[in-house]
């Protein structure tokens, strides 16, 4: 049994990827611009319910009481699955900033998208 090299065994799916990727989305859009329906009252009626919704996690939010640092020290790493252990003890501050600005930007750019001409002109703003 011959021994293939990573590249070699990786070149065939990395072809494929790359032809489907460039013939692939003109035939789609060729097909259909534009493949949702939208209705007015059924997405007025899904926003509302998700900022009901989004209003309900912070008032359940609001009303409970943070943990304090002495129930935290309390807690055992023992009690939390294994494959989950490992970063009990790995916090980065750099990381968790990192962290925060990847979470703004996933919710910031549905709305930056949607602005922007090729967004706007597909939800038929």
């Amino acid at each position: 049994m011959a021994r293939i090299s990573v590249a070699r065994a990786l070149i065939g799916p990395v072809l494929f990827a790359s032809i489907v990727g460039v013939f692939l989305p003109p035939i789609a859009a060729a097909i259909d611009p534009f493949p949702y329906e939208l209705d007015t009252g059924r997405e007025l009626a899904l926003t509302g319910t998700g900022l009901a919704l989004l209003g309900l996690s912070r008032v359940a939010a609001a009303s409970r009481e943070p943990l304090t640092r002495a129930e935290i020290d309390q807690l055992d790493r023992d009690d939390i699955g294994g494959f989950d252990r490992s970063a009990t003890e790995n916090w980065s501050p750099a990381a968790s900033s990192a962290s925060d600005y990847l979470v703004a930007a996933l919710v910031v750019s549905p709305l930056l998208l949607a602005v922007t001409e090729p967004g706007s002109k597909r939800a038929g703003t």
